[in-house]
């Protein structure tokens, strides 16, 4: 049995450009491509940041990111392509607590824990940009900009579940 895939159209796929951004690839073995950096340990502190931002549903700290970009160092000096070593970190971030719970202090919630409500009540999803960049604004608790954005995930079509059916209004 042969198996060849994943087939993409373009490469990068807009899932690979949504963690790895702009930075440069250059061939492998295998007619693969692989992300490069100039400044590793710069560029994984970068991506590793806004992965983790999204993954926790909050914003990330420097003690935060440290163990993470600690990881990735490793790896580098294992030998280990720039890729490869910023995946390590970025498997580290899918096993972590912090995202495989929704972990809340007890008491009101933070903006933060608002935002993965009212995104996992609607969408059963992670919360998007809008409403991660309204929590750490601190603007997402009045009750006119909640109200707004449960509208706007309510109405919004690109994110609902598949196997889920919308009511109609």
């Amino acid at each position: 049995v042969e198996v060849e895939g994943p087939i993409h159209e373009t490469w990068p796929p807009a899932s690979h450009r949504r963690i790895f951004g702009d930075l440069p690839q250059e061939p492998v073995k295998n007619g693969r491509f692989e992300v490069v950096s100039k400044d590793p340990l710069a560029d994984a502190d970068r991506i590793l940041r806004d992965f983790a931002r999204r993954a926790f549903r909050r914003a990330v700290t420097d003690a935060d990111v440290k163990p993470l970009l600690a990881l990735v160092e490793s790896k580098l000096a294992q030998k280990l392509s720039f890729e490869q070593a910023v995946r390590v970190g970025l498997a580290a971030v899918l096993v972590s607590p912090d995202f495989l719970f929704l972990r809340e202090k007890p008491g009101t919630l933070d903006e933060f824990a608002l935002a993965a409500r009212v995104s996992y009540f609607l969408w059963s999803s992670m919360p998007d940009e809008e409403l991660l960049a309204l929590a750490a604004r601190e603007e997402l608790g009045t009750p006119a900009a909640l109200r707004a954005q449960v509208d706007r995930r309510r109405r919004s079509p690109e994110r609902i579940p598949s196997g889920s059916s919308r009511r109609s209004e």
